[in-house]
């Protein structure tokens, strides 16, 4: 799916930019790809409903999260090697490694908000997806 960069609206008195990316209904529980200005995004719910935004790339492999799955506790599940990221993009659990050697590692989060029914994402002045 690509987002359209029509609707860009600054933050008042703020640097940053809020695009709009799906509109609410579309979010699913289970991760799904979106394409912003090129860049790969992977869209999911956690268990209380709250939408999250990552850059669609593992920090282990760089191989896309959108192709894993949501667990009942609400992590992304890399499809690689099992690897999992709680909402703020830090990796709970990775399986064969204690969690001592992942400590650290996150995925990429794009700050994102709802609002008018739609599912906004930080991105820069040309529309860009900003990762924290």
């Amino acid at each position: 799916m690509n987002a359209r960069h029509q609707g860009r609206t600054p933050v008042t008195g703020d640097a940053e930019h809020w695009t709009p990316l799906l509109p609410s209904r579309a979010i699913t529980v289970g991760p799904q790809r979106v394409l912003l200005a090129d860049v790969p995004l992977v869209v999911w719910r956690t268990t209380g409903g709250r939408p999250v935004v990552f850059v669609d790339r593992c920090p282990h492999h760089g191989l896309a999260l959108s192709t894993g799955r949501r667990t009942f506790t609400g992590r992304l599940v890399c499809d690689g090697h099992g690897w999992e990221f709680d909402a703020t993009g830090a990796c709970r659990r990775a399986p064969g490694r204690p969690l001592s050697e992942v400590a650290g590692r996150h995925a990429s989060v794009v700050p994102c908000r709802l609002a008018d029914d739609q599912l906004w994402v930080r991105t820069d002045a040309s529309g860009i997806p900003v990762a924290d």
